[in-house]
């Protein structure tokens, strides 16, 4: 009987480290997510004038957005978070500022190859279907300012900014401010990258944000005078929503 307890006592000490064992081998990295905005090729400043297609000029004071559902995807899915406030504008004082990016950082990784990332822009509808109360002051969803409460909705993105066109007599200068909201505005990026997470060590992973493109291309472009404003769901918000999400490059 004696020894049957030491047999059993033995077994269970061994199988206990075993699992601590596996536990423990599970290898892990971190990821540093860096968010930049660009006009064209330049490092996006606050306050500075960047032409507009060609014709007149055009200034960002204000960029900020929803990041959801953020992932690696590859043999398997690993959350890296399932919400982020982005307030860009706060790393685009200086030229400098702006070329290092908005960092977010995401520890215990699994050390492991991906084949790419995907986020959304937006809250996802279960969440917008909450309000700020909802949710801890600390949590990125628990901050009034980013809800509507008149249109029951999180505020998504702001893009704000001034347009100038000298040669115009009605529109010499204008703001514009460009707010999106509703489910109908959320979009999802599935970006395919090979991602390498090793044990021990720091990945860089950069999304890049052409704010040029948000307004058009050579071809057609937003009107800021006619439409310098959208606070609603329509097809205007909804269209600049599809090219602001097609104005994120993963490098």
């Amino acid at each position: 009987m004696k020894s049957n307890l030491i047999i059993l006592f033995s077994l269970a000490i061994f199988l206990f480290a075993c699992e601590d064992h596996n536990h423990n081998d599970t290898a892990t990295g971190t990821v540093n997510l860096v968010i930049k905005a660009k006009f064209g090729t330049e490092p996006l400043v606050l306050d500075q004038k960047y032409a507009y297609f060609g014709k007149d000029s055009i200034t960002c004071t204000n960029l900020e957005f929803f990041l959801s559902n953020i992932s690696l995807k590859g043999s398997h899915i690993h959350s890296l978070s399932a919400i982020e406030f982005i307030d860009l504008d706060t790393k685009m004082k200086t030229k400098t500022e702006s070329e290092l990016g908005y960092l977010i950082q995401f520890t215990g990784v699994n050390a492991t190859s991906y084949t790419g990332i995907n986020y959304s822009i937006g809250v996802p509808s279960s969440s917008n279907a909450k309000t700020p109360s909802d949710f801890k002051i600390t949590d990125p969803l628990g901050e009034p300012s980013r809800y509507w409460d008149g249109w029951k909705s999180y505020i998504f993105s702001k893009v704000e900014g001034k347009y100038s066109d000298p040669n115009s007599t009605s529109c010499k200068e204008i703001s514009f401010a460009y707010h999106s909201g509703f489910d109908s505005a959320f979009r999802t990026i599935d970006a395919p990258k090979s991602i390498v997470v090793e044990s021990g060590k720091t990945t860089t992973i950069t999304l890049e944000i052409e704010f040029k493109s948000i307004f058009g291309n050579s071809t057609t472009t937003v009107d800021i005078c006619k439409e310098p404003l959208f606070h609603e769901a329509n097809a205007f918000m909804e269209a600049f929503m599809t090219r602001f999400q097609n104005a994120f490059i993963l490098n």
